[in-house]
């Protein structure tokens, strides 16, 4: 029995290090992504420059009005809860960013801006309480994630988007994907 509870204990960390990393691989790809495509956005959707422009400023927009309010939220509900409403509002606002129209792309650009603030904040907190000891190799491996998903997302947009037909609008639909494969 006692070789079982140490199993669950050692197997409770791995799945948490999981999570962190796939959490942190979208808090940025989401984001990423959009600059390779503002042309194709701006063409499709005949929308000006400028407001092209927004796209991709919107999300800062949104972290620095909702950071804020994380740890007020966090401190309410709990930051487990947090981070669950948190992926799911992100999977939300990429899909309805990748909808059809400028408006669902500004808006679901938004709801992005708000997901990603809320997973922004409490990451850190969340390594120091469950990795107290390793928190300088957890946010190392936090960063990487976030950092090669980053890349891996600016490089890969045209490609999905123009190579394989999927236009804009799929090429950002890609990224709710690696959302629903959270363990």
């Amino acid at each position: 029995m006692n070789k079982v509870n140490n199993k669950s204990a050692k197997a409770a960390p791995v799945m948490l290090i999981i999570g962190i990393l796939f959490i942190a691989a979208n808090l940025r790809a989401p984001l990423t992504s959009v600059g390779p495509l503002v042309s194709l956005i701006r063409d499709n959707l005949h929308i000006s420059n400028t407001l092209a422009g927004t796209i991709t400023s919107l999300p800062l927009f949104a972290f620095a009005l909702f950071s804020p309010l994380i740890p007020r939220m966090a401190r309410k509900f709990g930051t487990e809860v947090c981070f669950f409403g948190s992926v799911i509002i992100l999977t939300l606002g990429i899909l309805l960013r990748s909808y059809a129209g400028s408006f669902s792309l500004f808006l679901g650009t938004a709801i992005i801006g708000l997901a990603i603030s809320a997973s922004n904040v409490l990451m850190p907190s969340l390594i120091k309480k469950e990795f107290p000891n390793q928190v300088g190799v957890m946010t190392g491996l936090y960063s990487v994630s976030m950092s090669i998903f980053a890349a891996l997302a600016s490089g890969i947009s045209i490609p999905l988007a123009v190579n394989s037909g999927l236009g804009w609008a799929g090429a950002l639909k890609i990224w709710a994907v690696l959302r629903a494969l959270y363990p």
